[in-house]
C-alpha cells in the first residue's frame, strides 16, 4: 500500500518536474534512518521485491520502489549505516550489491532491471534539479539533502556503474529505437510513443550530468559480453534480430575494450580483440556456471562434462565463428590467440588441490565446445595462409602437440582416445595443410600417438577425412596404416586369414571389435598369446578410465577381461602389466595412477574366483609385482589422510584388506625356495604383517 501510493505520487508529479510536495517521503525516511532495525528489515523487503517475486509488483510498486532507493542514495546517512558483507569481508553499499543482483536473464527481467533503473535515475536526476534551484526545498534537514561537498558518495551510489550498465546494455537491446551509431543509446527523434518506458528513457538521456558520466565511464565489451552471456531465454529474440543486435554492436556500436593499447578505430585489432574477449568470457561463464556442481565429486566423468557445457554460451559462438572468418581473410588473425587464451586459464599443475583439478577439467571442456564451432584450419593458420599455401607457424603446431599429448590425454581422454568429434577435428585441421607441411604432419603424428590410438577407435567416425586427403599428403600413409590395422583384424577374427598380424595397435582394432558387440571368446580363439597378452594390458587401462569416470560400462568390461584371463592364464600375467612406450602415451596420469587399485582388485578377483592350482600358480610367479601394486596402493592411501574413497562400488580399505589376507595366504602356502624368490626391497616396502610372516617363514618359522 505505501508503495502504491509513493509510485502514485511521483506518477502524478511528474517524474521529471517535481515540487516540494513529496517532503513527506523524506521525513518517513528520515525517521527510518532512526530505527536501523526496521530499516534493515524494509532493505530486506526491497531487496526480495526486485530480485526475487516481482510478478506482484506493478508500475506504481516499481516507481515507489525507485523512489525509495533514490532518497536512500542520496542520503548520507544512509550510506554509512546500511551496507553488504562480501565473502571477502569487504563492505559493499546496498544499493550497489542489490543493483548487481537485478535479473537480466529473460525477457521480462530485461524490462523490469532497466524499468527500476531508469526510474532510480530520473528521480535521483529530478532531485538534483531540484536541490540545484532551491538547498532546502527537499527537506529542512540536513542529513538527508545532497550535500554537494559529497560527489563521492554521488557517484558511487546514483551513477555506480551496475546501474549504468543496466542502461547501456538493456536500452539497446530491448529497444531497437535505442540504437545509434555515435553512442549506442541516443536516438533524434523527439516524439512520443505509446511505451512509457521507452519515453522515459528518451527524457533520461537527455540530462547532462548523466551524459557526460556516461562518456567517462563507458561500458567496455567484456562487460558487454558478461552481460549478454548470461541472458538464457530465447524469446527475447529471434536468430535473426540478434545476429542484427550483435552487427550492431561489434561493427556499429563498437564498445571499447579495457586494454587501452587497442585502438577501436583499427579495424582488424578491434575484431580480433573482440573474438578473444568472447572466448574468454563463454570460458568464465562455463565455470562459474558449472564447477558449484562439480566440485562436490571426486572424479566428474570428463566425457559427460565435454557434452554439457552451458547452452546459453552456444548463442554467441556464431558471432565468433563470424569474427574469425573476418580476421581470417584479412590475413592478420594469428591462430595461436586461441591457444594462449587455453593456457591462462589452464594454469600450472597442482595434483593435490581437487577443486584447482575440477576448475581445469571443466575450463578445457568449455574451450573444446568452442573450438568444435571454429573451422578447423583455425588451430593451424588463418583462411589467407591456407589459400595461398603459405607455411603455417611451427608455434601452432606445438600448441597442437601440447593441446593432445598433455590436455586432451589428461582431461579428455576415455581410456586411450580422445573424443570422436574432437579428433576427428584435430585431423581435419591437419588435413587442410599443402604437401609442403608434411614436415610438421609427420611431428604431429611422432609426437602424439594418442591420435593414432583415438582414430583406431573411433575409425567409424574419423575415415571419412581419408577421402579429403591430396595425395602427396602425409596423413594418406597414416590413413592408409589404420585402415590396414582394422581391416586385417577384422578378416582374421572373421576367418579368412589364419593368423592375425599383430603390432602394436593391434590391440586396439580388437578393442574396437569388442566395443561393436564382437563376442570375446571369437576373438580369444584367433589371437595368439602375444596379442591376448596387449589385449589384456589396454583392457586393464579401459577399465581404470571407466572406474575413473564412474562409467556404467565398467561391470561389463570387468567380466570380459576375467574371461580373457581364464582363457589365457599362461599368456596373461595379472599384476605384471608391460606397455609399448607409444601405447603408455595414450592414457592419462589419472588412470596410470589407478592402474595399481585395478591390479591390486583383479588379484582380488582371481583368488576369489579361480581356486584353481593354475590360477593360484600364476599369480604365485606374479607375487613381486601384486606385492609391489599393493604397496602403492598403500602408500596413495595414507597420502590422502585414510580419506574414505569408494572404487568399484567398496571402501579402498576393503580391497587391501582381501589383498592383504590374498597375500598372507600364499606367502604361508610357499616353500623356503619360492619365498627366497621374491624381491627383499619389494618386501621390505610392505605392511609389517606381511615383512615379520616372510622372516618367519625364511628362518623356518
Amino acid at each position: 500500500m505505501i508503495l502504491n501510493f509513493i509510485g502514485s505520487t511521483w506518477v502524478l508529479k511528474g517524474l521529471s518536474s517535481l515540487d516540494g510536495s513529496v517532503t513527506w517521503l523524506n521525513n518517513l525516511l528520515l525517521m527510518l534512518l532512526r530505527h536501523p532495525t526496521v530499516l534493515r528489515s524494509i532493505c530486506t523487503i526491497i531487496f526480495c521485491l526486485l530480485t526475487g517475486d516481482r510478478n506482484s509488483l506493478v508500475s506504481c510498486h516499481v516507481t515507489g520502489l525507485a523512489a525509495v532507493l533514490a532518497h536512500f542514495a542520496l542520503s548520507g546517512t544512509y550510506s554509512k549505516c546500511l551496507f553488504y558483507m562480501t565473502e571477502e569481508g569487504d563492505r559493499l553499499p546496498f544499493l550497489t550489491h542489490l543493483f548487481d543482483l537485478l535479473p537480466m536473464s529473460s525477457c521480462e527481467s530485461l524490462q523490469f532491471s532497466l524499468e527500476i533503473s531508469a526510474t532510480f535515475l530520473q528521480i535521483c536526476c529530478s532531485i538534483m534539479v531540484l536541490q540545484e534551484e532551491n538547498t532546502n526545498q527537499i527537506s529542512g534537514r540536513d542529513d538527508l539533502n545532497l550535500d554537494t561537498s559529497t560527489d563521492d558518495v554521488f557517484k558511487t551510489c546514483i551513477f555506480h556503474k551496475s546501474v549504468l550498465h543496466i542502461l547501456l546494455f538493456a536500452a539497446p537491446r530491448v529497444y531497437l529505437e535505442m540504437r545509434n551509431a555515435s553512442n549506442g543509446f541516443t536516438n533524434q527523434r523527439k516524439e512520443t510513443t505509446p511505451d512509457q518506458l521507452l519515453n522515459n528513457l528518451r527524457q533520461l538521456f537527455s540530462f547532462e550530468p548523466l551524459r557526460l558520466h556516461l562518456q567517462r565511464n563507458e561500458m567496455t565489451f567484456r562487460d558487454w559480453a558478461r552481460l549478454e552471456i548470461n541472458v538464457l531465454d530465447a524469446n527475447t529474440m529471434t536468430l535473426c534480430e540478434r545476429l542484427a543486435y550483435y552487427d550492431w554492436v561489434v561493427f556499429v556500436r563498437r564498445y571499447p575494450h579495457a586494454n587501452s593499447d587497442v585502438d577501436s578505430s583499427n579495424a582488424d585489432a578491434y575484431l580480433s580483440t573482440c573474438c578473444s574477449t568472447l572466448v574468454d568470457v563463454i570460458i568464465d561463464s562455463d565455470l562459474s556456471k558449472r564447477l558449484p556442481q562439480c566440485k562436490h565429486h571426486r572424479h566428474a566423468g570428463t566425457q559427460e562434462s565435454f557434452e554439457a557445457v552451458g547452452k546459453a554460451c552456444t548463442d554467441l559462438l556464431p558471432l565468433i565463428q563470424k569474427l574469425v572468418h573476418i580476421c581470417s581473410r584479412n590475413g592478420k588473425h594469428n591462430c595461436n590467440w586461441l591457444w594462449k587464451i587455453l593456457r591462462d586459464h589452464y594454469g600450472t599443475d597442482d595434483p593435490g588441490n581437487l577443486e584447482a583439478k575440477t576448475l581445469r577439467e571443466n575450463c578445457v571442456a568449455a574451450f573444446c565446445q568452442i573450438l568444435l564451432w571454429l573451422p578447423p584450419s583455425s588451430m593451424l593458420s588463418n583462411y589467407s595462409a591456407y589459400l595461398s599455401g603459405t607455411t603455417v607457424l611451427q608455434s601452432s603446431v606445438n600448441e597442437v602437440i601440447w593441446f593432445v599429448s598433455e590436455v586432451g590425454r589428461n582431461y579428455l581422454n576415455d581410456g586411450m582416445s580422445l573424443p570422436p568429434s574432437l579428433i576427428c577435428h584435430i585431423l581435419e585441421a591437419f588435413s587442410c595443410l599443402q604437401s609442403m607441411q608434411n614436415k610438421e604432419i609427420s611431428t604431429f603424428l611422432l609426437e602424439c600417438p594418442l591420435a593414432t590410438s583415438s582414430a583406431i577407435l573411433n575409425w567409424d567416425t574419423v575415415s571419412h577425412i581419408k577421402f579429403k586427403l591430396n595425395c602427396e599428403s602425409r596423413l594418406m600413409p597414416f590413413f592408409e596404416e589404420v585402415d590396414a590395422v582394422i581391416s586385417e583384424t577384422e578378416a582374421a577374427i572373421d576367418g579368412n586369414f589364419s593368423k592375425i598380424k599383430c603390432s602394436q595397435w593391434t590391440a586396439l582394432a580388437l578393442m574396437l571389435l569388442i566395443k561393436k558387440g564382437k563376442p570375446i571368446s571369437a576373438i580369444l580363439s584367433r589371437v595368439d598369446g602375444k596379442t591376448k597378452s596387449a589385449l589384456y594390458n589396454c583392457l586393464m587401462v579401459q577399465f581404470a578410465s571407466n572406474t575413473f569416470h564412474c562409467s556404467a560400462e565398467a561391470g561389463s568390461l570387468r567380466e570380459i577381461i576375467l574371461i580373457l584371463y581364464e582363457s589365457s592364464m599362461e599368456h596373461v600375467h595379472v599384476n605384471s602389466i608391460e606397455f609399448n612406450p607409444e601405447i603408455e602415451l595414450c592414457f592419462s596420469d589419472a588412470v596410470k595412477t589407478l592402474l595399481p587399485f585395478v591390479h591390486v582388485y583383479m588379484f582380488n578377483l582371481v583368488v576369489q574366483r579361480q581356486p584353481t592350482l593354475t590360477a593360484r600358480n600364476n599369480c604365485r610367479q606374479n607375487l613381486n609385482s601384486v606385492i609391489a601394486n599393493y604397496n602403492k596402493v598403500c602408500e596413495e592411501y595414507k597420502s590422502h589422510s585414510g580419506e574414505q574413497w569408494m572404487l568399484f562400488d567398496q571402501p579402498v580399505v576393503c580391497i587391501l584388506f582381501e589383498a592383504l589376507k590374498g597375500l598372507t595366504n600364499f606367502i604361508k602356502s610357499m616353500s623356503v625356495e619360492q619365498l627366497k624368490l621374491l624381491d627383499p626391497v619389494v618386501i621390505s616396502s610392505s605392511d609389517l604383517q606381511i615383512q615379520e610372516l616372510y622372516h618367519r617363514r625364511i628362518l623356518g618359522d
